[in-house]
């Protein structure tokens, strides 16, 4: 993901009070230097009368996994062409959007090299539009310097896109015995509850045409470790029995049909139980019931 760095600053340098932006320097606002003169000079390429900041970073799309780091370079320039050796710190313009490790540093004449962590796509208000900035430690509010990234779905997200648009969700799609049909529920009673190594949601929906109770639940017991964001693949049916070394998994409904066997497994993105409780689980699933050729997919964002 680090790739090769591809300056942009040109685009995204951001200015302080008292300077302009001239080509891609900050320079003393009035400040005659580079503009032509009455002679058709261009001073351009002269020094610039205040120093000159821009931020570095390899992509300006970014997957909101969560947990990659993509590297970002910080540079300074004195008026003199000397480097600029500063004390700065790093920001972004909405704190849910990620952070820097670390979020200061002393700028080197190489140029200084920090990381920026994404948020997770499953928070509600990750993705879209941020900028990264640079100011100066004595005044932090202040911004030398910008780049705007997107923080986009990763692709490894695309089965729990349904549960991204913020709150609890629980959604659904089936051709079979379960669920014949798509549902959304974001309004209803919640119920959570599981150990280390299995997680329950279930929900009584506001609207009855959602059906009049929904429920999922997910192990890894009988894998021997507890559960933790990843794939588990080739689950048994958890309800009647789960061989050793297989996840096990079950959704159901009230009214619906009953499933002997299953097929399928889920993805487990994020996962909470501070305090002992299950405070946060977001997880995808697919599940073949019996004989059924067409899968209930769905996928859960329980936040407390």
């Amino acid at each position: 993901m680090l790739g090769v760095l591809v300056s942009i600053s040109c685009h995204a340098l951001t200015c302080g009070p008292g300077t302009e932006l001239r080509g891609d320097r900050c320079v003393a606002a009035g400040d005659s230097e580079g503009v032509a003169d009455s002679a058709g000079a261009d001073d351009s390429d002269s020094v610039p009368s205040s120093p000159h900041y821009e931020l570095n970073v390899p992509t300006t799309t970014i997957p909101g996994d969560g947990a990659s780091s993509v590297l970002v370079q910080a540079f300074g320039t004195n008026a003199d062409g000397s480097p600029a050796l500063d004390s700065v710190v790093f920001a972004v313009s909405r704190a849910e959007a990620g952070s820097f490790d670390p979020p200061s540093t002393e700028l080197r004449p190489e140029g200084s090299t920090v990381y920026f962590t994404p948020c997770s796509a499953l928070t509600p208000g990750c993705t879209g539009s941020v900028d990264l900035t640079l100011a100066l430690s004595d005044e932090p509010a202040t911004p030398v310097a910008s780049v705007t990234v997107e923080i986009v779905v990763p692709d490894t997200l695309s089965d729990a896109a349904p549960c991204l648009a913020g709150g609890n969700t629980f959604f659904l799609e089936g051709e079979g015995v379960m669920l014949d049909g798509t549902v959304t529920v974001t309004e209803g009673d919640w119920d959570v509850g599981g150990d280390a190594r299995e997680a329950r949601v279930e929900v009584i929906p506001a609207d009855e045409f959602q059906g009049l109770w929904w429920a999922a639940l997910f192990s890894s017991a009988a894998l021997g470790k507890d559960l933790a964001p990843g794939v588990y693949e080739d689950a048994d049916q958890l309800l009647t029995g789960v061989q050793p070394g297989h996840p096990g998994m079950f959704i159901r409904g009230y009214g619906g049909g009953w499933c002997n066997e299953i097929d399928g497994g889920f993805e487990i993105y994020e996962i909470d139980r501070s305090g002992g409780a299950l405070n946060l689980l977001s997880v995808s699933f697919e599940q073949y019931c019996d004989e059924e050729t067409v899968p209930l997919t769905g996928c859960i964002h329980y936040q407390e």
